[in-house]
């Protein structure tokens, strides 16, 4: 989460926090299945005709897996780590009384509003571990876009969603910090941006 936020975390810690998102080591995939037994069934690769077992992509709170459906849909699942919860719940707890003591000691770091950055952040952190809400999300921002052919956003597979999983339709693309070496014109990049962001509004 701080590594998407320029206007919270200082530039020198910026890229230490953006490497994370990339450099989490992998779950063996026996834990990875027990999540997904304990939220869709122990018969939940019935209607699979293929999953990868090794991970598409890991970060701190989710490992994403391919898959295909028996209809020969291409998709992802979005896998939550186990345990990540409680972790950053008891995290969260130590900045609070972190945050209580800076007050405490130094009351000009009210001026800075600490307690309003770290219930924005915390808001933020919930708001990830909801899958669902996430889901929720993704079919707003499918109303918001489907007037402009330039936007895609994913399908979503609710048979196959819940609090901890998110299945949704694989989609092929780059990361908008690599489109440059992957030979995007960032002008052009830029201007579509914008023009997605005046669009949802």
């Amino acid at each position: 989460m701080l590594s998407t936020r320029p206007d919270v975390v200082p530039a020198a810690y910026l890229a230490a926090f953006q490497s994370l998102q990339d450099d989490v080591g992998p779950l063996p995939f026996p834990e990875i299945e027990r999540t997904l037994s304990a939220e869709l069934g122990s018969a939940w690769r019935a209607g699979l005709s293929r999953f990868d077992e090794a991970p598409l992509a890991t970060a701190s709170i989710a490992q994403v897996h391919r898959a295909a459906l028996q209809s020969g849909a291409e998709v992802v699942f979005k896998v939550q780590r186990p345990g990540i919860a409680a972790m950053i719940r008891a995290d969260l707890s130590i900045l609070h009384l972190l945050v209580n003591r800076l007050c405490a000691e130094f009351p000009e770091a009210e001026l800075l509003d600490p307690q309003g950055v770290l219930s924005e952040f915390e808001r933020s952190i919930t708001a990830e571990l909801d899958f669902l809400a996430e889901a929720t999300n993704m079919r707003r921002f499918t109303t918001n876009f489907a007037g402009n052919p330039r936007v895609k956003i994913p399908t979503i597979f609710d048979a196959l969603t819940t609090s901890r999983v998110l299945c949704i339709e694989h989609l092929d693309g780059v990361k908008i910090r690599q489109a440059r070496e992957h030979g995007y014109d960032m002008d052009e990049v830029g201007r579509r941006y914008l023009g997605g962001l005046h669009d949802a509004v």
